[in-house]
């Protein structure tokens, strides 16, 4: 839900159909109004999928909305999962605004894009624009890199990140900390980090590897005896 293939965004050019299964539907044609009980199970199959993916699946304890507004809440626990992209999530009561490729929740929350880890508390997805917020407590995680803030952002089609708030940078080489007020770079393994602190002063740590013992110079020859 958190990344490219999240269930906020819609898919232009067609718009790929959603199969909703419900213990109980409500629906009221002439206001839009919109409920169904769960345990609520949907699946959709994106267009860009490619023969034998498996099918992205979505569950919640049930769903209230407007389908004119096209404003809907996804109740109680949430979980997404779309094997084919590496993508999932699971959080609690999220809000759609479907037409406008957004929503979010205000809970904690647990999400990931292939090996990038990411989870928090208060999430906002805006599906035009590509960027997901990470409102508090943020934590994102990669191979050999973990990123600590109290706000966060993340463009998961340049792969830009804004950090902000007791910023710490882990990297596993030489157990390396930084920590500032303020990040900004972009992700991947080509991409570069850099932290400031307006006003203020960065710390960063790291440990060398211990220098190689060299070896002790070889023993001088005897010299010769003297004979008298």
């Amino acid at each position: 839900m958190l990344f490219r293939s999240d269930p906020f965004a819609t898919t232009p050019r067609p718009a790929a159909p959603v199969r909703v299964q419900a213990t109980q539907v409500l629906w009221k044609p002439g206001s839009g109004e919109l409920r169904a009980s769960g345990p609520l199970q949907a699946s959709r199959r994106p267009p860009t999928a490619k023969a034998g993916d498996a099918l992205q699946q979505l569950t919640a304890d049930a769903l209230e909305g407007n389908t004119l507004t096209q404003a809907f809440t996804l109740k109680g626990l949430v979980r997404f999962e779309a094997a084919a992209s590496g993508d999932r999530f699971s959080g609690r009561e999220v809000a759609l605004q479907t037409r406008e490729s957004q929503g979010g929740t205000q809970q904690p929350f647990e999400a990931a894009h292939g090996d990038l880890q990411v989870n928090g508390k208060g999430l906002q997805v805006d599906g035009s624009q590509h960027w997901v917020k990470v409102e508090s407590a943020c934590q994102v995680r990669r191979p050999g890199e973990l990123l600590i803030a109290q706000r966060c952002a993340w463009n998961w089609t340049s792969g830009d990140v804004e950090a902000s708030g007791d910023v710490q940078l882990q990297r596993s080489a030489n157990s390396q900390i930084t920590t500032g007020q303020v990040l900004s770079g972009r992700l991947g393994d080509a991409g570069h980090l850099r932290i400031s602190a307006p006003g203020g002063r960065v710390v960063s740590r790291f440990q060398l590897p211990p220098r190689r013992a060299s070896a002790p110079p070889p023993p001088r020859p005897a010299p010769p005896p003297i004979v008298p």
